[in-house]
C-alpha cells in the first residue's frame, strides 16, 4: 500500500478551482469538418447580437457541450458535519447522457474541501472520520478535515457493509496474493482472503462470501469463522441471513453430479437436500423463504418439471408438485418459475398453457379468413398465438393442495399473507371488440381471495387494479372507489366488515383531478400508514387527511384546509414521484411537510407537529425551486432537483434550491427557517443570461391562463421582439427553475431550457395547455390564441413574428394550431402520434394490434361516427389547405414506422399543396436525439428557419436549393442566400433579392453588416 498525495493535490486543486466557476467561452468549436465555420456566419440572430460590445459571451456551442453543473448524487455523513456531491458534465456523442466531471467532499462548518477528478461516488464511514471512494484503479480513503488521503493502488472493485456496530469495506487486488482484503473500518484491523474472483457481503451483512475457482468461501462477520464449501456454482441467502442454499456441481470420472445443499442456524451444518448425476436433469429456479427455514426449487429434466420442498429437520427434499397433481388442469404445463409467499405458507409456481401442436396440412390452401365476429384482427391472432398463456398457481403446504390462483379470466392484483386480489377484465373477453363492451361491462370485477381454502368474494367495488392495498399490518385490505365519490374502503380481512372510512369527507374531495386535463378525479393518493395499523394518510388535491381504518372516527384533515384556501399542495417529505412505495410512520413522527404555491409557484416548507386538525406554521416560502413534488409538475417538462437530505445521528439537512437566475446549490438548515449556503456555482455569470416573469392572460372562453415569459437579461423594452411559444402542458410550474443551456433535440425543447433562444434574439412563452376529450384542437386552440392575442398587446413584441412549437403528445395540437390559426408566422413539429391522420392511425394496426380502441377510448378521441365532424375537423392532411404558416417537420430513423407514416402523409399533402414545408430525418434520432453532430445540425437549422420567418433573416441554402441525396452528409448548406427563394411567394426572401441587385457588395461583409432597407 502507497501514499500518493503531490499529484492528486495538482488534480484537487484545478479541479477545485473549476468547479465553483466557469471560465468564460469565447470561441466557437468547430462542430462541422466540412465548414469550419463560426456561428456568426449562418446565425442571423446569433450573429446580429454578438456584435456589440459585452463583458459577457453569448451562449455557443462551447458553452453548451462544456457546461457543468450539480449531479444527481448527493451524501451526508452521519453526523452532519461533512457531505458529498458530483459535479456533472455532457459526455461524448451521446451528449444527453451525463457523465461524472468530478467529486467534492466538502466541510458543513469551515473551508476544508477537497475535489477529485471524474471518481465514482463512494461513501462515509459510520464514524465520520473517512471517506472512501475508488478513482481509476485506487481506493482512495480520505481522512474528514485533514489533508493527506491514503491510497491503495491496483484495486480492482470495493464494497462496504454495515453489520451492528461494525462497519465493513472489502476491496479485491488486481495482482499479487492475498487478492481480497477485508477490513474492519471500527477497529482498523485487516483481514486477507487468497485466490478470490468475486465476492460479496449478505443482505443482512453478517457474511462475507467469496468466490473461488473451485469453491466457495463464508467468512462470517460477527464470530470470524469460516465455512469452505466446494464445487459451488451459485448461491443464495434467505432474506434475513440465516440461511443459504447453494448449488454445486462437482465433475467426476463418471460425469458430473449437481446438487442442492442448505446450510441454515444456529448451527450452519452442509446437508445436501438434493443431486442427480443425469445430464439432462437440472435446477430451473430456487428460493428460500423469508425464515430461511424452506427452500423450494424446480427439476427440470427432458420430459417433466417437477416442484420440491425442503424444511429445516428433513433428510431430504421431496416432490410436491408434478403435472398429475390434483388442481393441475389437464394439459397444463407447470413453469419452471417457483417461490414462497410472504410468510412461507405457500408455493406460488405457473402454468401454462401447451402450445398448439397441429400443423398446416401443405395440401391444402393457406388462406386467413377475417370475420366480423372474430375477437381478434388475424393479424393480432397471429400475434397473440406466439405467446405462451401463463397463469399464476399455489400449492397450500399445509393441506397439501396445489389450485391455480389465475382462471376464468380473472388474473392477480395483490398478494399478501393469506388473501389475494384479483381482478377480472371484461375487455379479456371481448379481444379488441371494445364496441361491445357495455358501461356496467367496462367496468372491472374484483375478488378477495383467501388462499388457505380458495374461496373467494366479490368486493363491491368495480375499482382498476392499483388501487388496492394490504395495510401493513395485515388486518385490513383498503381501496379507493372513484365511482363512489372518490372514498376510501377497508375491508376487516378478520371479519369480512367493509367500511366507508371517509364517509365525513365530501364526495370527490379525495380524489385527484388534473386540472388541465378535464378529466374526472379517478384515482386516489395514498401518503403513509401510520405504525401499528393505527390509520393512514392520504392526499386530496391540496391537503392531508388522517383515515381510521376501524371506521370508528371520521376522517381528520390535519392541515385543516390550509392547502385548498391558499392555493398550497402539501405533501410528506417521503413524497417520490418515482417511487409507489407507501412509507409507515409514527404518528408523532411528523415534523415537516413539503409545499408548493400553484399560484405564485413559491416552494418551501410547512411545521405540522401532529394529527390532529390545524393550520400547519409557515417555515419558509420563496422563489425558489427545490425538487418535483408529486402532483405539482408535469414530469414531462420539469426538472428533478433533490429532495432533503437528513444527517442520520443529527438534526441537520442539505438542501438543494435553484432560480431561473441562480443555478443549484446546496444549502444546511436546521429549522427549515434559515439557509446557510454551502456551494456556489454561478456558471451562468460569465453568459448573457435571462430573465423570467410569470403571466396572467385571458383564454378566447375568458378563462384566465398563466404562463412563463422569458426575456434576455439585458431586455430593451423600446425594442420589438419575436416570440416562439412552446406547448406541450403545464409549463407555468416550472417557474424559478434554473434552465441550463441546452442543444434542441426536439422542436419544443425551448419551452424546456429557453436559454439558447434568448441568446439568439427571441423572447419564448410557455403557456399553459388546457384540454378537453374530443375537443382536443379546439380547447389548445382557445388558449394558444388567447395567448396570441395577449402577446400581441405587450409594447415589445412583434405581434406579426409569433411562433409555435410542439412535441410528441403536443403534435396533435400543434397540427390542429397550425392549420386553424393565423396568428403564427412559422410553426415546427416533431415526432407526433396522431397529429396527422387521426382517422387514417384509427383504422390501422400497429405490430398487429388494432389502433382503434387507443384512438377511440386511450386518446379519447370518441366513436368516429358518432363524433364524425370532430374527428375530420382534428384531421390535419383534410385541413392542411387552410395552414398559412410555413412548416418544420421532424421524424427520424429510429422513431417507429406509426410516426414515420404519419409525418409522410403530413408531408405529402402539404408538398401537394405547394405549401413551405421541410421535413429533418436523421439516421440516428428516435423520438428526440442524441447524437451530437446531429444535436448541432437540427439546432443550426431550427435557428435557421425560425430566425428567417420571424427575424426577417436570409433563408440559408438547405432551404432555398433542398439538400438532395446525393449530397447527404457531403454539404450542409447552412450559408445564408439573400439570391434565392424560399417558395413560391416569400416577402422575406423578395427582400433579399432585391436588397442584393441594389447593393451585392454588402453581401462580402459580416452578417451583422447586412441590412434591409
Amino acid at each position: 500500500m502507497k501514499q500518493c498525495c503531490s499529484i492528486l493535490v495538482f488534480i484537487i486543486l484545478s479541479v477545485a478551482g473549476f468547479s465553483q466557476s466557469n471560465s468564460r467561452s469565447t470561441s466557437v468549436q468547430n462542430f462541422n469538418p466540412g465548414d469550419r465555420l463560426h456561428l456568426e456566419q449562418f446565425l442571423w440572430g446569433y450573429a446580429k447580437n454578438n456584435s456589440g460590445k459585452s463583458e459577457k459571451s453569448l451562449i455557443d456551442f462551447n458553452a453548451i457541450e462544456n457546461w457543468r453543473g450539480l449531479g444527481e448524487y448527493l451524501a451526508f455523513s452521519d453526523d452532519g458535519k461533512y457531505f458529498a456531491y458530483t459535479i456533472n458534465k455532457p459526455t461524448g456523442t451521446q451528449y444527453w447522457f451525463r457523465r461524472l466531471d468530478s467529486l467534492v467532499i466538502q466541510s458543513i462548518h469551515n473551508g476544508w474541501r477537497w475535489a477529485f477528478a471524474g471518481p465514482n461516488p463512494g461513501f462515509f464511514t459510520a464514524k465520520g472520520d473517512q471517506y472512501i471512494f475508488k478513482n481509476g484503479g485506487s481506493l482512495c480513503f480520505m481522512p474528514l478535515g485533514k489533508s493527506q488521503p491514503r491510497h491503495v493502488n491496483d484495486v480492482v472493485s470495493y464494497k462496504g457493509s454495515q453489520q451492528g456496530k461494525d462497519q465493513w469495506l472489502a476491496y479485491q487486488l488486481k495482482n499479487g496474493d492475498p487478492n481480497l482484503i477485508l477490513h474492519n473500518l471500527v477497529t482498523g484491523k485487516e483481514t486477507p482472503f487468497s485466490g478470490v474472483t468475486d465476492y460479496q457481503f449478505s443482505n443482512t451483512g453478517e457474511w462475507l462470501v467469496c468466490k473461488r475457482a473451485n469453491d466457495l468461501l463464508l467468512y462470517n462477520l460477527v464470530t470470524g469463522t469460516e465455512k469452505l464449501i466446494p464445487f459451488v456454482a451459485e448461491h443464495v441467502f434467505a432474506g434475513n441471513g440465516k440461511a443459504v442454499l447453494l448449488k454445486a456441481t462437482e465433475n467426476t470420472a463418471n460425469g458430473s453430479i449437481t446438487t442442492l445443499k442448505y446450510q441454515g442456524a444456529p448451527y450452519w451444518q452442509e446437508k445436501t437436500i438434493w443431486s442427480t448425476d443425469q445430464k439432462k436433469t437440472g435446477i430451473g429456479s430456487y428460493s428460500l423463504d423469508n425464515s430461511g427455514r424452506q427452500v423450494v426449487f424446480s427439476v427440470l429434466d427432458s420430459t417433466d418439471i417437477s416442484i420440491w420442498h425442503y424444511t429445516a429437520g428433513m433428510d431430504k427434499a421431496v416432490v410436491k408438485i408434478t403435472k398429475a397433481t390434483p388442481g393441475i388442469g389437464e394439459g397444463q404445463v407447470l413453469s419452471g418459475d417457483v417461490s414462497f409467499t410472504d410468510n412461507g405458507r405457500y408455493i406460488t409456481f405457473a402454468l401454462q398453457s401447451p402450445p398448439n401442436s397441429r400443423k398446416p396440412d401443405p395440401e391444402m390452401a393457406q388462406v386467413e379468413i377475417s370475420d366480423h365476429k372474430d375477437l381478434y384482427l388475424q393479424s393480432a391472432q397471429a400475434k397473440l398465438s406466439n405467446q405462451p398463456k401463463k397463469y399464476t398457481a399455489l400449492f397450500n403446504l399445509e393441506n397439501g393442495k396445489a389450485w391455480p390462483l389465475e382462471s376464468n379470466g380473472k388474473r392477480l392484483n395483490l398478494l399478501q399473507g393469506d388473501f389475494a386480489v384479483l381482478n377480472k377484465n371484461p375487455r379479456r373477453e371481448h379481444g379488441d371488440r371494445f364496441w361491445e363492451v357495455s358501461n356496467e361491462m367496462d367496468l372491472d370485477s374484483n375478488w378477495l381471495v383467501s388462499l388457505k381454502d380458495g374461496n373467494s368474494r366479490l368486493l363491491p367495488t368495480k375499482a382498476a387494479g392499483g388501487h388496492f392495498w394490504f395495510s401493513p399490518g395485515g388486518r385490513y385490505l383498503v381501496y379507493f372507489d372513484a365511482d363512489k365519490g372518490c372514498h376510501y374502503f377497508s375491508y376487516d380481512l378478520h371479519t369480512g366488515v367493509v367500511r366507508d372510512i371517509s364517509e365525513n369527507i365530501p364526495h370527490n374531495q379525495l380524489g385527484i383531478t388534473d386540472p388541465y386535463s378535464g378529466h374526472k378525479p379517478s384515482s386516489g393518493s395514498m401518503a403513509a400508514w401510520l405504525e401499528n395499523d393505527a390509520g393512514l394518510l392520504v392526499y386530496d388535491n391540496y391537503d392531508i387527511w388522517k383515515l381510521d381504518l376501524t371506521g370508528k372516527e371520521p376522517g381528520v384533515n390535519i392541515t385543516n384546509g390550509f392547502g385548498r384556501s391558499n392555493n398550497t399542495i402539501f405533501k410528506l417529505p417521503e413524497a417520490n414521484i418515482y417511487s409507489t412505495d407507501i412509507p409507515v410512520i409514527k404518528a408523532g413522527a411528523l415534523k415537516v411537510l413539503r409545499a408548493f404555491n400553484t399560484q405564485n409557484k413559491q416552494s418551501g416548507f410547512y411545521r405540522k407537529a401532529d394529527l390532529s386538525a390545524g393550520a400547519p406554521k409557515l417555515l419558509y416560502m420563496g422563489d425558489y425551486f427545490m425538487n418535483k413534488i408529486p402532483g405539482c409538475y408535469d414530469p414531462n417538462v420539469s426538472k428533478d432537483g433533490v429532495a432533503p437530505v437528513k444527517a442520520k445521528n443529527r438534526e441537520t439537512w442539505l438542501v438543494q434550491r435553484q432560480s431561473g437566475t441562480d443555478a443549484p446549490n446546496y444549502y444546511e438548515t436546521n429549522d427549515f427557517k434559515n439557509f446557510k449556503r454551502l456551494t456556489n456555482f454561478q456558471p451562468q455569470q460569465d453568459f448573457r443570461w435571462l430573465s423570467e416573469e410569470l403571466h396572467s392572460f385571458n383564454h378566447l372562453d375568458g378563462r384566465q391562463g398563466q404562463g412563463i415569459l422569458y426575456k434576455p437579461d439585458n431586455f430593451d423594452s423600446t425594442k420589438k421582439y419575436p416570440v416562439l411559444i412552446a406547448l406541450y402542458g403545464s409549463f407555468s410550474n416550472n417557474l424559478h427553475q434554473f434552465h441550463a443551456p441546452a442543444y434542441i433535440d426536439q422542436a419544443m425543447q425551448p419551452g424546456k431550457s429557453p436559454t439558447w433562444l434568448v441568446n439568439n434574439g427571441y423572447l419564448v412563452f410557455t403557456p399553459d395547455i388546457y384540454t378537453t376529450p374530443l375537443k382536443y384542437g379546439p380547447s389548445a386552440y382557445n388558449v394558444m390564441e388567447g395567448a396570441a392575442q395577449y402577446l400581441k398587446q405587450l409594447p415589445y413584441v412583434d405581434g406579426d413574428k409569433l411562433g409555435c412549437a410542439s412535441h410528441s403528445y403536443s403534435a396533435k395540437l400543434g397540427a390542429y394550431i397550425f392549420t386553424h390559426s393565423t396568428s403564427f408566422s412559422a410553426t415546427a413539429i416533431s415526432e407526433g402520434y396522431i397529429y396527422a391522420n387521426v382517422i387514417n392511425m384509427a383504422l390501422s394496426n400497429s405490430n398487429g394490434v388494432n389502433q382503434l380502441e387507443s384512438v377511440e377510448n386511450g386518446q379519447e378521441y370518441g366513436n368516429l361516427y358518432e363524433n364524425k365532424e370532430a374527428w375530420i375537423d382534428h384531421t390535419t392532411v383534410l385541413q392542411a389547405d387552410k395552414a398559412t404558416s410555413p412548416l418544420l417537420l421532424f421524424c427520424n430513423k429510429e422513431s417507429t414506422p406509426e410516426y414515420q407514416d404519419q409525418t409522410v402523409q403530413l408531408f405529402t399533402a402539404l408538398r401537394r399543396l405547394e405549401k413551405n414545408v421541410w421535413w429533418l430525418k436523421y439516421d440516428n434520432g428516435d423520438h428526440t436525439l442524441h447524437d451530437l453532430k446531429e444535436l448541432r445540425d437540427y439546432t443550426i437549422r431550427y435557428t435557421q428557419f425560425f430566425d428567417h420567418y420571424l427575424k426577417k433573416a436570409p433563408a440559408p441554402l438547405w432551404m432555398t436549393q433542398g439538400l438532395p441525396l446525393t449530397v447527404k452528409g457531403i454539404e450542409s448548406r447552412y450559408e445564408l442566400a439573400p439570391t434565392g427563394s424560399c417558395g413560391k411567394v416569400c416577402t422575406i426572401c423578395k427582400k433579399w433579392n432585391e436588397q442584393y441587385k441594389k447593393h451585392p457588395e454588402m453581401f462580402n461583409q459580416p452578417i451583422q453588416d447586412w441590412r434591409l432597407e
